[in-house]
């Protein structure tokens, strides 16, 4: 009895359960289906934005696309022509035959931008400089490298570094091929002094023509050079050179002839070829500054000359860093190359010599469309008549008119 009471209890409350289960089940149910309804419209709704959303996007990446485009084009446009123009320049120096070298020098500027971290500008300047001082062209290319090179260890460019190595070579007369002993010397030079490079490239010739025609040689004129340099300012201490050696140029007092003699020194230029500016210094070690002053009136050059003889027992490490120079160029460009700050501007130069390239395919009709905007004219304007009346303005000088007045006509 009492199990059966317990059956029919147990089986009246799981009957009342299972009524609320199936309720509750009810309600999750619609509650799902309300979600699932709710998620559909809403994820439906999102894909509409989603998709107008891209739309716009894609429209806008569209346009930025486009104009990065022209303006990539643009910009190598404009790298090319610049590029075009600096080499223009430089086939100002080439006549006749020599104009079939253009586009090796063309090619061997922007390799060189690339390898040495220099501009096509300063390169082209560089190269421009060779040229104009009579340098064949053959050898053109070989010195820009030497004088890139130098530049790179000197940190300076190279238009400087290539104007001075020009100015020694023409005024000692040596050949092309001493290129690379000059920026040898050049480093020494700086090396022993307080000069930086670039101060020494621009003002070496203020006393280089001076000092080859006294007979002087680059181991001495370096000599001193980094002796003074110690002291004063560069630009001074070439002032001060130059007016010194100008004394063996000219005709001196009868003072500053006997003050030099009593030191053995002979205030000429087959003098100082014979004995050298250093041995000049060294006998002038033991005079007085009375007798100094008398030799060497103008103040400037007395100046150096004070520098000088302050640190007279530092001229045999002067001297012998001149003679030991070799390498010296070289290894300073190594000791730069080795650098993050040149590796990114060689970085840069490879990239603007991409853009040049390319920019080099359009520039043709680039300016087949500005000849047609501005209209220029496709034959040469009228020559002057042999008389020398411009016959560009027909009706304006008579035709026997003296060729003087002819040439006023305008």
């Amino acid at each position: 009895m009492k199990l059966g009471e317990a059956y029919i209890e147990v089986t009246a409350k799981t009957a009342g359960l299972r009524g609320q289960f199936k309720k509750a089940q009810g309600i999750t149910t619609r509650a799902a289906t309300r979600a699932a309804a709710s998620f559909t419209k809403a994820f439906g709704r999102g894909l509409r934005h989603f998709g107008r959303d891209i739309g716009r996007h894609l429209k806008r990446g569209l346009k930025i696309a486009t104009a990065a485009a022209i303006g990539g084009l643009t910009l190598s446009i404009r790298q090319a022509a610049k590029f075009e123009y600096q080499m223009a320049k430089v086939s100002s120096m080439l006549l006749g035959k020599s104009m079939e070298w253009m586009p090796r020098l063309t090619r061997g500027v922007q390799d060189l931008a690339v390898e040495w971290a220099q501009g096509t500008d300063v390169l082209s300047d560089g190269l421009y400089n060779i040229l104009s001082s009579s340098i064949p062209v053959d050898k053109s290319l070989k010195m820009l490298w030497v004088t890139a090179r130098a530049a790179a260890g000197g940190f300076t460019d190279v238009a400087t570094v290539t104007k001075a190595t020009t100015t020694i070579l023409k005024a000692y007369q040596l050949e092309t091929e001493r290129a690379a002993d000059v920026t040898d010397w050049l480093q020494a030079t700086v090396f022993r002094g307080r000069a930086d490079f670039g101060e020494l490239a621009a003002n070496i010739g203020d006393v280089a023509a001076t000092a080859a025609n006294a007979g002087v040689s680059l181991e001495d004129l370096g000599a001193g050079i980094a002796s003074m340099t110690r002291v004063i300012a560069t630009p001074e201490a070439m002032t001060a050179l130059n007016n010194t050696l100008m004394q063996f140029y000219k005709v001196n007092t009868p003072e500053a002839t006997r003050a030099a003699r009593k030191y053995g020194i002979e205030l000429n230029t087959t003098w100082m070829r014979a004995h050298g500016l250093v041995e000049m210094m060294r006998r002038m070690s033991r005079a007085q500054e009375e007798e100094i002053a008398t030799m060497f009136p103008m103040m400037r050059g007395l100046k150096g000359l004070g520098a000088w003889l302050a640190q007279l027992n530092e001229i045999g490490n002067d001297t012998a860093a001149m003679f030991n120079r070799m390498g010296g160029a070289e290894e300073a460009a190594g000791k730069a190359a080795d650098t993050a700050a040149f590796k990114m501007r060689a970085m840069r130069e490879s990239i603007s010599q991409v853009l040049v390239t390319f920019g080099d395919v359009f520039l043709g009709d680039e300016k087949k469309a500005a000849d047609a905007t501005t209209k220029t004219p496709s034959k040469p304007l009228p020559s002057a008549s042999a008389n020398g009346c411009a016959t560009r303005w027909p009706g304006c000088c008579a035709a026997s008119a003296p060729s003087s007045k002819g040439l006023e006509c305008r």
